[in-house]
């Protein structure tokens, strides 16, 4: 497992770094329109995915971030990030956890691009007893392992012998920017619109009452659509 686990995560800092250079870049002035169905103000994990999503289902979208993706200023920076399905915080995590792995596998598919990577995943010590209520719960494939068994079948890990553990098998890693840099791709190729460099001043209420909202950008553009969605 820990071997593994390092392979793919340099498969995973490739892959990040390979598609830096794939999501085009407009400005303001290119844009070439100001009313929207939504604008998106931020493009991380979940306003990359959000522009993705509205305009495969149709919307216009705008999505706006003063940063071009994916950049290291907010919480959807670096390599990996572990993905597991019996979540120890909170056993109501599992639906969302359950679609996720379906959205994220579509993903890979569309792409053609490895953005998961199963290795397993391992709860010990405080995070043991709530990981094995929830596999237990929805019936997931899991292991109870001694830190003795940890030790013998994953060399490089050092538990205390008579630690439990929880093995998940289906648990592994994701490739964060790399999915960054695909949701916002094929947001574009689903005829979003991707304003980079570009910082939100301010916005409101539309006008009079009319219903929608207005965005106004600190070099001063103003843009107007029926949704609003502050993922920054």
């Amino acid at each position: 497992m820990f071997r593994s686990y390092l392979r793919h995560l340099t498969q995973a800092f490739r892959a990040g770094s390979n598609t830096r250079a794939n999501v085009g870049v407009r400005r303001a002035a290119t844009v070439g329109r100001s009313s929207y169905d939504v604008v998106v103000l931020g493009t991380g994990a979940f306003g990359s995915a959000a522009a993705y999503h509205l305009a495969k289902q149709g919307a216009s979208v705008l999505a706006i971030d003063q940063f071009s993706p994916a950049h290291s200023y907010g919480s959807s920076h670096g390599h990996t990030r572990i993905i597991r399905l019996a979540y120890h915080e909170g056993l109501e995590y599992h639906k969302l956890l359950r679609r996720s792995y379906d959205l994220f596998l579509d993903l890979q598919a569309e792409t053609r691009q490895e953005l998961f990577y199963r290795t397993g995943m391992l709860d010990v010590g405080a995070t043991f007893e709530n990981a094995l209520k929830g596999a237990q719960m929805y019936k997931l494939d899991y292991e109870v392992l001694t830190g003795a068994q940890v030790n013998s079948r994953f060399p490089g890990y050092s538990v205390p012998e008579d630690m439990p553990a929880l093995y998940q098998p289906d648990g592994g890693i994701l490739t964060p920017e790399a999915i960054i840099q695909a949701h916002c791709a094929l947001a574009q190729q689903h005829g979003a619109h991707m304003l980079y460099g570009e910082k939100v001043q301010s916005w409101s209420a539309g006008p009079g009452g009319t219903g929608g909202v207005e965005v106004q950008t600190a070099s001063g553009t103003t843009f107007r659509a029926q949704q609003l969605i502050v993922s920054a």
